[in-house]
């Protein structure tokens, strides 16, 4: 008798008992209680292999492993990437086994030894993928780092991130399988209590009706407004050792039209900062006068056109207009005004600055730009429209020299205000425009029209004659020429996922990693469609990890750009090269 050794092992594969083909001359004690075959002859024990449950499963969630951890544009934390990897893991194996599932059911797949030879390669394919993709996340951990000057071991970094991505899958996978055990027992109920039409129909609404029951009333409520909540009271918070400004020339001082309370915590932040007329002394070497900062919170008023009004009445009375730089600032999506967007300018004109500033929002940008972006656009324009209208009320030669400046979301909304840059006219001397969202028009335009030969994260319009971008504000040197009035500059980054997400990376190669690539993008990261779309919105999310001057954090590269836009009489390079050293933590 001869025992077929393929019979055991597509029995382990499928998890289900042995069914064992015996021939003639074959004894039936062949059979150990270990599920072995001992063939008696030859004295021989082979015990059969246990192949995982799904051939698909398996294959997927292991090249979903690996994409999960192929670069982008920088690193991440080690606890994002664990859970992220987790996910991936946990979510390939379900779609795995889904789509194997739907093979098998109209016999795709091969025989039962295919199908277990199959599950063997597959599980030889995980461990190939699962190194080299390690190896790959090493090379470009340790490539990328150095680009950006960040400090840290990438050794540790993966040493931390396995053991969560373990745990987050295996945790992935026992809630599918809870939910398959869930429907299955849902799928017998119903066989015993419907004919099979009515069992069809029923079967595919119910779980319709109870997810969005769920989503709706245990999810999405709830989450939404803690959300909301959370961000609220962020914004409600103030931040350690931010304290009421003892100036009058400040939002939320002495006399102020705005009580301190309804500024928010990054308006807060915004008036309680900058130099002080000693600072400011000291490094002018000559007397100074104190900055005025003016800044709106959504609590101040009900409407955009309430807070603009509020604005400029409070411009009026600290003097802000007598000063000989105003400068109008769309803020970011919490709120938030970069200390480095005015300090600068506070520095190089000795004081002699007026900066406002209005809240429309206290989201993140990346969020507020998946839901409503024209709160951006229409507190932009109230704002421009009120202090522009008095600007121009003014005599020509007693008018401030008046800027506009945006970053991420606030340059959304600040470039909304025209329809093309020959739109930029008197009184507006120049805008600087950081971090720019895909979804910026102008910018946009702009960057499909440039110059032959220029690549796209530093494009030359027009031989830089009204535009300019930079990585860095010193670029806006180049090209050599003139330059406005009015000058228009971007400060973009290489690296920054705000500017270059968009839905066109799901199917289609981006032009931002053809050579030549930009300074802190790394030759590792390849494209891959649907991968790369999905890592850098990850990389959006998470933009505050990158270093200064890199992704979406701008810094110090303010200052160079603003001695180039907005510079004082008799100012100096040398002037730049030392406000830089003295701004830069």
């Amino acid at each position: 008798m001869r025992l077929s050794l393929s019979s055991e092992l597509v029995a382990r594969w499928s998890k289900r008992p042995a069914t064992w083909v015996v021939t003639p001359g074959t004894s039936p004690n062949a059979l150990g209680r270990s599920g072995s075959v001992a063939e008696q002859r030859g004295g021989v024990v082979r015990r059969g292999l246990r192949p995982p449950s799904s051939v698909a499963g398996l294959t997927v969630a292991a090249l979903w492993f690996g994409g999960s951890l192929t670069p982008s544009l920088y690193p991440r934390p080690w606890v994002a990437q664990g859970v992220l990897s987790g996910l991936a893991v946990g979510i390939g194996y379900g779609f795995g086994c889904a789509v194997g599932g739907l093979g098998r059911r109209f016999g795709v797949g091969g025989s039962a030894v295919v199908r277990a030879w199959a599950g063997m390669a597959a599980g030889g394919l995980a461990v190939a993928v699962l190194v080299a993709a390690l190896v790959a996340n090493y090379r470009w951990q340790l490539d990328v780092r150095a680009l950006m000057g960040m400090q840290g071991s990438a050794t540790a970094y993966l040493l931390m991130t396995l053991p969560l991505a373990a745990v987050t899958g295996y945790a992935a996978v026992a809630v599918g399988r809870a939910v398959r055990a869930g429907h299955r027992t849902y799928s017998r109920a119903l066989s015993r209590a419907f004919t099979p039409p009515v069992r069809t129909v029923v079967r595919l609404m119910v779980p319709v009706l109870v997810a969005a029951v769920v989503l709706d009333g245990l999810v999405a409520g709830p989450v939404s407004s803690r959300v909301r909540d959370s961000l609220a009271a962020a914004d409600a918070a103030t931040d350690p050792g931010v304290t009421r400004p003892s100036s009058a020339l400040r939002s939320g001082g002495p006399g102020s039209l705005i009580p301190w309370d309804t500024l928010g915590r990054m308006g807060r932040r915004f008036v309680a900062g900058g130099p002080d007329a000693v600072e400011l002394a000291r490094f002018n070497a000559a007397p100074a006068q104190s900055p005025i900062r003016v800044y709106v919170g959504l609590g101040a008023a009900d409407t955009d056109r309430e807070r603009a009004a509020l604005a400029v009445a409070e411009l009026e009375r600290t003097g802000g207009f007598d000063r000989e730089v105003l400068v109008v600032i769309t803020p970011t999506g919490t709120g938030s005004v970069n200390r480095f967007a005015v300090d600068p300018l506070e520095y190089m004109h000795n004081g002699d600055t007026a900066a406002v500033a209005m809240q429309y929002s206290y989201d993140p940008s990346w969020l507020r730009m998946l839901g409503n972006q024209d709160r951006a656009k229409d507190s932009a324009r109230h704002l421009f429209e009120a202090v522009v209208a008095r600007v121009r009320t003014l005599p020509a030669g007693s008018r401030p020299r008046v800027f506009l400046y945006g970053e991420s979301l606030g340059s959304f909304g600040s470039e909304s205000l025209f329809d093309d840059v020959t739109d930029v006219r008197t009184p507006v001397e120049g805008v600087l425009w950081v971090g720019p969202p895909r979804a910026n028009r102008i910018w946009h335009r702009l960057t499909v029209e440039r110059d032959a030969g220029s690549p796209v994260w530093q494009p030359v319009y027009r031989r830089g004659r009204t535009v300019r971008f930079a990585t860095g504000g010193a670029e806006l040197a180049h090209p050599s020429g003139p330059w406005g009035p009015p000058r228009i500059a971007f400060l973009q980054h290489a690296s920054d996922p705000v500017t270059w997400w968009s839905a066109d990376l799901l199917l289609r190669r981006p032009e931002w990693l053809d050579e030549p690539r930009g300074a802190d993008i790394s030759d590792r990261m390849p494209y891959l469609p649907v991968v790369t779309f999905g890592q850098i919105a990850i990389d959006m999310a998470l933009g505050a990890n990158a270093p200064l001057g890199h992704g979406h954090m701008y810094g110090p590269e303010h200052t160079e750009a603003w001695a180039l836009m907005a510079p004082p009489d008799r100012w100096h390079s040398e002037g730049a090269d030392r406000l830089v050293a003295l701004l830069t933590p």
